[in-house]
């Protein structure tokens, strides 16, 4: 299968309503690395933990950005919204995908969680790891 398949295939299983569009293109036995499960999950679960996003989450909506291929790895830049509160709210992530013939044998998910966890409780408060006016110390001038 041509990764364009691989890629409309995808887009169609997180676009359908159907709970197990995505066992379409993942191996039962592939393993999801993801930020917010509590610990990976199997390729057969896929399918339950997409269905509990699209049936919790109002408004829920995943879309392809771009994407890149190298041998059997495959990168996708994504971007999910909802209607969190009174508003549409959106995030991007990245998704490393190595694929086995025609289907997900292992991903990773990469996603910044705070703005979700902070559209989920107000009470959050955001606190930068590096505050960029301390970069002026470092700055070298080259």
């Amino acid at each position: 299968m041509s990764t364009e398949l691989f890629i409309e295939n995808y887009k169609a299983a997180w676009a359908s309503t159907d709970p197990l569009a995505m066992k379409t293109v993942w191996h039962d036995d592939g393993i999801l690395y993801h930020p917010i499960l509590s610990e990976p999950i199997r390729g057969e679960w896929v399918s339950a933990n997409n269905h509990r996003t699209k049936t919790i989450v109002p408004g829920f909506q995943w879309s392809l950005i771009r994407w890149a291929a190298a041998g059997e790895y495959l990168f996708i830049e994504w971007e999910n919204s909802a209607d969190l509160g009174a508003e549409r709210k959106t995030w991007q992530g990245v998704d490393r995908m190595r694929l086995t013939g025609d289907r997900i044998i292992e991903e990773a998910v990469y996603f910044d969680t705070f703005p979700l966890r902070a559209m989920a409780d107000a009470r959050i408060e955001y606190t930068p790891m590096v505050d960029v006016a301390e970069l002026k110390k470092f700055y070298v001038k080259g």
